[in-house]
């Protein structure tokens, strides 16, 4: 959602002294370590109005923009030395859903913790929205913050854990989709009666997002 031009003044810091009008590699590569220091937004605090209304601040997750530092600075050291005017986005290592954006966006699953709702926005709309239980306040395996992504959507899968007393549970789910690398994701929970409210207060996850078993295939879908 934004563009820049590289100014003559930093072109020119990263061409060689010897007038072969070769790139300096060194200088290439400091430049695009300013422009990921600058861009890249995946370990970045998010603060901004949710589409709930809501003024948020998101730790960082797995979700957002990365530049491949690496494949980048190749690419820019071939652009400068076409002499050509190049228009084009950075090589990015991880992209997030859209357009390059500092927020969120106005796609994305709202999982709020405090009203216990699971909220899908697509293009500012909202279009799925159900009540959810997530991790457990009282035994500490509340639910990570963050802006993640989906990893995967599996159906049909068997969720093994720990209790955390010593004991080892085994959940068989229709529907996953993980969020995280510690094994937190949405699943259906045909073992709750209900969902919502104070529930995750004394009776949470182990930190997954519980999801309603008449409710989960329409999300996973």
């Amino acid at each position: 959602d934004e563009t820049f031009t590289i100014p003559a003044e930093d072109l020119a810091s990263m061409m060689k002294d010897d007038m072969s009008g070769k790139a300096d590699k060194k200088a290439v590569k400091k430049y695009v370590a300013s422009l990921a220091e600058k861009y890249d937004n995946i370990n970045s605090t998010r603060e901004f109005r949710s589409l709930t209304g809501k003024d948020v601040t998101v730790p960082p997750g797995t979700y957002g923009w990365m530049i491949d530092q690496g494949a980048e600075v190749k690419r820019l050291i071939k652009d400068i030395e076409s002499r050509e005017n190049i228009s084009r986005a950075p090589v990015f290592a991880a992209t997030g859903y859209g357009e390059y954006t500092r927020d969120m966006g106005d796609t994305y699953i709202d999982v709020d913790i405090s009203t216990q709702e699971v909220n899908f926005y697509k293009d500012g709309k909202l279009t799925f929205s159900s009540p959810c239980v997530t991790g457990s306040r009282a035994t500490g395996t509340v639910t990570d913050v963050g802006a993640y992504y989906i990893l995967n959507k599996i159906r049909n899968v068997v969720l093994r854990g720990d209790n955390g007393d010593g004991t080892e549970y085994e959940s068989p789910v229709s529907y996953w989709l993980g969020v995280n690398w510690t094994g937190e994701g949405f699943h259906d929970a045909s073992w709750r009666g209900s969902f919502g409210g104070s529930i995750w207060t004394y009776n949470g996850s182990h930190g997954c997002i519980n999801m309603p078993t008449w409710r989960m295939p329409e999300l996973y879908e």
